[in-house]
């Protein structure tokens, strides 16, 4: 008896949906978030553009460069500024 190779594949499609229906994308706890540019980040931060621009030559902030624009990553940058004792703390 021969098995239709049609059939066969329903089969593994099935089994393949069953498979994923338990792996589920990137959870809400953990969106992917595109960059953002400096005029982004001074409206997070509350900051001035000069501020941003000294933060970024400083290294205090995290900064990609894409092409010739900068953007950044809202989660690196505040996880840098956490982790940089703030001049006035001291």
């Amino acid at each position: 008896m021969t098995v239709n190779p049609f059939e066969e594949l329903n089969l593994r499609f099935d089994k393949l949906e069953s498979l994923l229906a338990g792996i589920s994308p990137v959870t809400a706890a953990d969106p992917v978030e595109k960059p953002i540019n400096t005029e982004e980040l001074c409206a997070f931060l509350g900051i001035t553009r000069p501020t941003a621009v000294r933060y970024r030559k400083k290294g205090t902030i995290p900064f990609l460069l894409i092409g010739s624009a900068i953007r950044y990553d809202r989660r690196a940058v505040l996880k840098a500024l956490e982790a940089k004792p703030s001049k006035r703390s001291r």
